[in-house]
């Protein structure tokens, strides 16, 4: 099975203790070319030392980064730049990370940091006009994370170049920087924590347009940073080794860490067997339980995620240069298909791991509905739907996949069967490359995954206002009324949630949306799936949390400790 969930622990920023990363990096080689990386416990440069061992994937030039705002960002890139926020993920909270504190208006437009006192790793103090520039440019320049920022006022006029400043964020005093929305936001404090916006040093890019800041290949090999460690030893693309910077505000428990680079999956889970690697995120339970098996050393950790995939209906009434399914308008004629698929069946081609869904909430969530009507496979009361809505018998419907592995064509065989039973014929296309399949919707079901830490990114998928080269194809956008629906059950509902601050209020408000999504099933959920983290016995005191919140979590760094040091 392959793991096709799997988050791994992407570096995406790396750099010496220069300023600004004037330095030349060493040991540049072919990725062919193998490097002895330093051993736990081996002399290397100065003294003994004991790594946390992590991997270390690259970008496609194997000698760092040109952009901070490509994105790709992934953990190990966070604990070199810090975030003003993180969410404590034992609590279920927001905290201040490099910000002191963190004061919202009463009227949720005003978000207003205060710094600590920090310092960039060459010794200079992170100030507001940081800050500044960091957001502003991560606009301007279109950050792969840009659309959390969107909510700032002047965000538009600044990411389409008519402005050079971003009007809602403005520097109070050299520790404090006011952000102001155009709207209330509440989900606004996760882009503050979002490791897309880690910190970076001004000083470095006095003058530069964003597009200059992008191809600084000089700074991006050697960056400047902002959080818990820094490279100080490089050998691309074999390894760097990051050293604890005993200015962060957060030392971590760990000096060192030896992040390695693998080149695919299989060699990552072997050194993972072999004890080479200390943890990783988001493994499914096959390639878990193997590494395990071989390493007892290991401990696995299965968590809860928001991972979910399901169909969406193709309601458009076009696919490619024909006709999407002509029933599939008919929301009791999706509820009916939903009826048929024997989704306790589908979950065992996938292990203990998954279970069936309803909701794009995992019903393990505290977030989930749970008055929703509970899923039950009902094949004669799915055909008796069928036959009163008059569906079209006669008409195959058309799946397509882009996900090309074995277990993806044994799911999709059942699930033809599945709806066979209730006189559906289906036939399905699994075919990689995808876009021309994205941009015509050349099919009437697709498969589809996703997962978020903010719940209402799944409703937005609905949302008029919200849909994206992704789905918007395959719904009826230019039907009379369709406009007007979508956004009095998803747009609305998702502004109101965003305005809300209080808890209790919100669950009310993302329930509603569950409930509307389940009642008009443009997307035929299908199952859940948690995943297994592992982590090294001689390695204590990271949280655990799932790879939804792989972007924002708090390390907790000081509570490292390697217990064989």
């Amino acid at each position: 099975m392959k793991r096709w969930i799997a988050m791994f622990l992407v570096v995406t920023m790396l750099f010496s203790m220069t300023a600004c990363g004037k330095k030349e990096a060493s040991g540049d080689k072919p990725a062919q070319e193998a490097v002895e990386t330093p051993e736990a416990g081996a002399e290397t440069g100065s003294g003994e030392k004991q790594y946390l061992k992590v991997q270390l994937p690259l970008n496609d030039t194997l000698s760092g980064l040109k952009s901070t705002f490509t994105g790709g960002y992934g953990i190990v890139s966070q604990w070199i730049f810090g975030t003003l926020m993180r969410y404590d993920t034992e609590v279920g909270e927001y905290v201040p990370a490099l910000a002191e504190k963190l004061d919202i208006s009463d009227d949720g437009l005003v978000y207003t940091v205060t710094l600590k006192d920090n310092k960039f790793h060459d010794g200079t103090p992170i100030t507001a006009d940081d800050v500044v520039f960091t957001f502003t440019m991560a606009i301007r320049a279109g950050s792969g994370r840009v659309s959390k920022l969107s909510s700032i006022e002047g965000f538009e006029a600044a990411s389409s170049g008519e402005a050079d400043t971003v009007s809602g964020i403005q520097k109070i005093d050299d520790k404090t920087v006011a952000f102001t929305l155009s709207q209330p936001n509440s989900v606004f404090v996760e882009a503050l924590s979002n490791g897309s916006f880690g910190i970076l040093p001004s000083a470095c890019f006095e003058g530069m347009e964003p597009s200059a800041i992008n191809e600084n290949a000089e700074f991006w090999k050697q960056p400047v940073g902002s959080g818990a460690y820094y490279v100080s030893e490089i050998a691309y693309p074999n390894y760097i080794v990051l050293t604890r910077f005993e200015d962060y505000y957060d030392p971590s428990g760990i000096e060192n860490v030896l992040c390695t680079y693998y080149a695919d999956l299989e060699a990552a889970n072997a050194a993972l067997a072999s004890g080479e690697l200390d943890w990783t995120l988001g493994l499914e339970e096959e390639a878990a339980n193997n590494i395990l098996s071989q390493n007892s050393n290991m401990e696995g950790i299965t968590v809860e995620t928001t991972y979910h995939r399901w169909f969406l209906a193709n309601t458009s009434g076009t696919a490619g240069d024909g006709e999407s399914h002509p029933s599939l308008k008919n929301p009791k004629v999706r509820h009916a298909l939903d009826m048929l698929l024997d989704k306790d069946a589908i979950c065992q081609l996938y292990g203990s791991l998954a279970s069936p869904a309803n909701s794009h909430m995992n019903t393990a969530l505290p977030e989930y509905n749970s008055d929703l009507p509970a899923w039950k496979r009902d094949v004669e009361g799915a055909k008796k739907i069928l036959e009163e809505e008059n569906y079209r018998f006669d008409i195959p419907l058309q799946i397509y996949s882009n996900y090309t592995d074995q277990i993806t064509a044994d799911f999709l065989d059942l699930v033809v069967q599945n709806l066979a039973e209730g006189g559906v014929e289906a036939t399905y296309t699994i075919d990689g490359n995808w876009q021309g399949y994205l941009e015509s919707a050349n099919y009437d079901l697709r498969y589809m995954a996703t997962s978020s830490a903010i719940p209402t990114t799944f409703y937005e998928l609905n949302s008029f206002g919200g849909l994206t080269s992704t789905t918007i194809n395959s719904y009826p956008v230019n039907e009379e009324g369709f406009e007007e629906y979508q956004r009095s059950r998803y747009d609305d509902l998702i502004l109101a949630y965003k305005a809300a601050l209080d808890p209790t209020e919100q669950k009310e408000i993302l329930d509603q949306l569950q409930y509307n999504s389940y009642e008009d099933m443009y997307d035929i959920v299908l199952y859940s799936l948690s995943s297994i983290n592992l982590y090294s016995k001689r390695w204590s005191g990271m949280p655990v949390f799932s790879s939804d919140y792989s972007e924002i979590a708090d390390f907790k760094f000081s509570n490292w400790k390697l217990l064989d040091e």
